[in-house]
């Protein structure tokens, strides 16, 4: 089946990042033809002229957590994200945050995929059918979830994990990607920085 060989796929948070950061994160994977899907969290000029252009493809990110600039509650935030992107068939929470709430509402609103669960190194992932009828696409890794358990970055730890068996949904936060984050401690000090970083 085609899950009996590694399956990757280039995703990314915006997580409110700068033009400068997400300008950064596309610059490096665009020109190897690679399309990203791109879960949106602001209205991002470049990343609307990348969509035109059919460079990415974008999905919803939205933000449940309290004090959530995206709305009050779940209906809010998700009009607020309706709006950013008014033809989304897909979406991942900010902070993996999930709900019968949620799952019913972004159904009702056209949503068919999700990516809205992290299986963090897990080999022979494969696409799930949520009990709503949408399908999950779990992700195998993402850079915060690196950091946070305090892994190093010398690829050669990884590459059986990385080339064994089973979809590999890649997550990569912009903000991260552009000042080459080192370190979980290093990220939670800086990541405010994100949204204005120029350079």
């Amino acid at each position: 089946s085609l899950f009996d060989e590694p399956v990757f796929v280039l995703t990314s948070d915006v997580d409110w990042a700068s033009e400068y950061c997400v300008g950064d994160f596309l610059d490096c994977v665009i020109p190897f033809g690679i399309r990203p899907t791109v879960f949106m969290t602001h209205r991002s000029p470049l990343l609307e002229e990348c969509l035109a252009q059919e460079l990415i493809e974008v999905g919803l990110h939205p933000n449940f957590l309290p004090g959530s600039d995206h709305g009050r509650d779940v209906q809010s935030v998700i009009e607020h994200m309706f709006r950013l992107v008014p033809n989304a068939v897909s979406f991942r929470s900010h902070a993996y945050v999930d709900s019968t709430e949620i799952s019913l509402a972004l159904v009702e609103r056209g949503i068919k995929y999700d990516s809205n669960l992290c299986l963090y190194l897990q080999p022979n992932l494969k696409p799930l059918w949520h009990w709503l009828g949408t399908l999950r696409f779990p992700v195998f890794w993402e850079d915060d979830v690196h950091s946070f358990n305090g892994k190093g970055w010398d690829f050669s730890e990884f590459k059986e994990t990385f080339f064994s068996p089973g979809l590999k949904i890649l997550n990569v936060h912009p903000f991260m990607f552009a000042v080459n984050v080192p370190t979980y401690d290093y990220y939670q000090k800086r990541k405010e920085q994100g949204k204005h970083l120029t350079e």
